[in-house]
């Protein structure tokens, strides 16, 4: 949301599609919400559903801003289901703390947060290899 925003506010003419995916259906749903709230939501497209059916995306909104389309599944995969290959740019905010460590977080963090937003595996390495192609 932040990145279609900030594009908005830099470029108003920007067609850019910013493509939010993650692997929990709540959080993409919380996404989805906020974006629409914020007005960046890409009423050409939708999400897959929870029963795993791809639904169209991709399709810059008809104003002509920056415009975030929401995707359940684990990394590039939804993209690749869509034939999307290129991208401008790619931020993510994978589970970068190690499993060891999890259950040593402050009460407030594991309360607010699954344990699949946290666990980064052991060394946390795993969301970097599979970012970079060498796990899937």
């Amino acid at each position: 949301i932040a990145v279609a925003k900030t594009l908005e506010t830099i470029k108003p003419a920007s067609r850019a599609t910013v493509h939010a995916v993650d692997v929990s259906p709540a959080a993409v749903a919380v996404a989805r919400a906020n974006a629409e709230r914020c007005g960046v939501a890409d009423v050409h497209a939708s999400a897959r559903s929870a029963s795993g059916t791809p639904g169209a995306s991709g399709t810059p909104g008809s104003s002509g801003a920056a415009r975030v389309a929401t995707h359940v599944g684990s990394w590039f995969e939804p993209l690749d289901a869509l034939n999307i290959c290129a991208f401008g740019g790619i931020v993510s905010n994978p589970p970068y703390i190690p499993s060891r460590d999890v259950p040593r977080l402050q009460p407030e963090v594991v309360r607010h947060e699954p344990r699949l937003a946290l666990d980064g595996g052991a060394g946390a390495v795993r969301a970097c290899a599979i970012a970079a192609g060498s796990e899937s």
